[in-house]
């Protein structure tokens, strides 16, 4: 057979082979191994399985909500996630995150990745080959992240309480906290270093139990190439969760 036909041959049975394989897809979506509902199919593009964003916030009993400018909010407990159809850009607690696909709206309905949305409010995502289903089930080891903004010194000033206790600390290497009215602020210190150019960096806030917060925050060194002040300094952070109380306050300072 000439190649020229060879290869035709080929590229016809690979675009066959496409077609059978994305698009709507009769996959099947357990939770606890339960078969669960679905008013819309499972859809399959780019080697990502997605659901329809109304499947999977009855299945996981997550809140939606509308906001501007075609953003969808969804929220379980402490986590939330806003998204736009149409792009790969995620907000998860205040972070953003970049999907391998976009959420998307198919046949006007908005479809998601059903992996990163699972795996996002503590679930576990598995694959059966053989039921030709995805399973859902908690993740024994997830810990929904906390959220927080960082105080500037505008507002530290303006609240003559807060100042007082900052002033009281942040010398001093620590994990201090203070609740003020409905909200909780922490305080992480490294104590006294001998120039400018030190600061430090939160990895990540988040609940080891419902009300228990934990907090990784990272000392960030200056290169050797940097210009600093020559002179003490005494770097830290001043985070601010709104509308949150905590049991117990915890953390690790790490270099």
């Amino acid at each position: 057979m000439p190649q020229s036909k060879t290869i035709f041959l080929f590229l016809v049975l690979f675009l066959i082979i496409c077609t059978s394989v994305e698009g709507a897809s009769n996959r099947k979506v357990f939770l606890n191994e339960k078969d669960m509902p679905l008013e819309y199919p499972v859809m399959f593009k780019l080697g990502r399985n997605l659901i329809s964003l109304k499947d999977i916030a009855a299945i996981l009993k997550l809140n939606i909500r509308q906001e501007e400018n075609d953003v969808i909010l969804l929220e379980k407990g402490p986590t939330w996630l806003r998204l736009t159809p149409g792009s790969t850009t995620v907000a998860v607690n205040g972070e953003n995150k970049v999907l391998a696909i976009a959420p998307q709206i198919i046949s006007k309905t908005v479809y998601v990745p059903i992996r990163f949305v699972a795996e996002t409010f503590g679930f576990e995502v598995k694959w059966n080959e053989q039921k030709m289903a995805i399973l859902l089930s908690p993740d024994p080891t997830f810990k929904p992240s906390a959220e927080y903004s960082i105080v500037n010194r505008t507002e530290l000033q303006q609240t003559h309480n807060l100042h007082s206790w900052y002033d009281q600390n942040h010398k001093i290497r620590g994990i201090y906290s203070m609740e003020l009215d409905l909200d909780t602020y922490v305080l992480i210190c490294v104590g006294m270093k001998p120039t400018g150019g030190y600061s430090v960096q939160i990895d990540r806030a988040f609940l080891l139990e419902e009300d228990y917060l934990y907090i990784i925050a990272e000392i960030i060194e200056p290169k050797p190439t940097d210009l600093v002040t020559m002179a003490l300094t005494y770097p830290h952070v001043l985070l601010k969760f709104s509308n949150q109380t905590f049991s117990a306050i915890d953390g690790t300072i790490v270099r």
